[in-house]
């Protein structure tokens, strides 16, 4: 993020959590940042097919209905931070969390660069474009609400993004972003096997590393900023002794989609124990930086010039 361009090798393996791709993440010397090595600025399509299969799926099947109920608390969470109704949610998929805002109130729509993934969402007559984040027809001051869920990783350069945020904000503004953490407690206990080591993943982030992005190249201000959540693979590890063979034969199956996952959200969601457990483990990842999902709210100030860009 700092431009420099001394860095270090961090991890370097043949394949990636899909088990095909080699893989290399550089650290840079100055700020710390954690880069895909070779990352490439243009857009690769190819990288998004799997949203093809969206177009012919049902509306009830295509959205999860703990993941629904989880964007509508966010929703419900941002409702008094900010005046206005707006949101652009930006890098959005199928539009997952724009069919959770309807019927809540607020104004949204979605922008993607994947046209498989915006084909997907206007088949279900949900306010997705084809649109870069950067076009002119996105005008300044316009939204009271920017969101980006698991997409900052993706991007190429992630403060030129917050600069760009900072302009479409309305003053007081709010931006909400989540994205994996590299001082996970996962990462820790997987090592190179962390499944977000993948070639879709451009740049890995720690709280310390966002946090001085914002602080460094933004005028925005640091609303909140946590980590929390442990992967159920994690979990797994920890109650049981494995061998490295199986966590590689774990990884090159969808364990963040497949049953593990989903069984232990269920079960949560349906347990007032384990909703208090699952709290009480939040707080302390969180003491220790180490949750699985960075999770930050910044505001743009009400006063105050937009920064030059460096």
């Amino acid at each position: 993020m700092c431009t420099s361009r001394e860095n270090t090798l961090f991890m370097s393996k043949n394949y990636d959590s899909t088990g095909e791709y080699p893989i290399r993440v550089i650290r840079c010397i100055n700020c710390k940042t954690l880069n895909l090595w070779g990352k490439s600025s243009n857009f690769l399509a190819e990288l998004y097919d799997y949203y093809k299969d969206g177009q012919t799926t049902s509306i009830e099947q295509l959205f999860d209905p703990l993941t629904q109920k989880s964007y509508k608390q966010v929703l419900s969470n941002l409702r008094d931070k900010v005046k206005g109704n707006r949101i652009l949610d930006v890098g959005c998929g199928r539009g997952d969390f724009v069919y959770a805002a309807r019927g809540t109130g607020w104004i949204i729509e979605g922008i993607e660069l994947s046209e498989a993934a915006v084909k997907s969402a206007q088949a279900h007559s949900l306010p997705v474009k084809l649109l870069d984040f950067f076009s002119d027809q996105l005008n300044q001051n316009q939204y009271d609400v920017i969101t980006f869920f698991e997409v900052i990783e993706h991007l190429p350069d992630v403060t030129s993004f917050l600069r760009r945020a900072e302009q479409l904000l309305t003053p007081g503004g709010i931006i909400y972003l989540t994205t994996p953490n590299h001082d996970s407690l996962d990462r820790r206990i997987l090592k190179d096997d962390w499944p977000v080591y993948h070639r879709e993943h451009l740049s890995y982030f720690t709280p310390n590393s966002l946090r001085n992005a914002v602080l460094s190249y933004t005028n925005l201000n640091i609303f909140s900023l946590i980590t929390k959540n442990i992967s159920p693979l994690t979990l797994k590890l920890i109650s049981k002794k494995i061998t490295p063979g199986f966590i590689r034969d774990t990884l090159r199956t969808p364990v963040y989609n497949g049953p593990i996952e989903e069984n232990l959200r269920t079960s949560i969601d349906k347990s007032v124990r384990l909703q208090y457990a699952k709290r009480a483990i939040n707080f302390i990842l969180n003491l220790a930086d180490a949750g699985n999902t960075i999770e930050c709210l910044l505001q743009k100030q009400v006063t105050g010039q937009f920064p030059d860009k460096h």
